[in-house]
């Protein structure tokens, strides 16, 4: 498991994120900055198949899977 703690800002959050999506296993992320833009970010990879817990402090990313959105 890879664990990154970003300070809580939006767009180091959101890169984040999006590198988790596409990085293989599981990815944990502390201090993620929650707002608007990082939770649309987080709909997107969970659109292309990344699987998302959301927790109290932290967000857990399955990633690695990547694949076209069905909508």
């Amino acid at each position: 498991m890879i664990e990154y703690a970003p300070p809580p800002d939006k767009s180091i959050s959101i890169r984040a994120v999006l590198l988790a999506a596409f990085a293989k296993g599981r990815s944990r992320i502390r201090h993620c900055l929650k707002c608007e833009d990082t939770a649309a970010a987080i709909s997107c990879i969970k659109a292309l198949g990344a699987s998302v817990a959301e927790y109290e402090d932290y967000i857990e990313i399955e990633g690695g899977n990547i694949h076209s959105p069905d909508q």
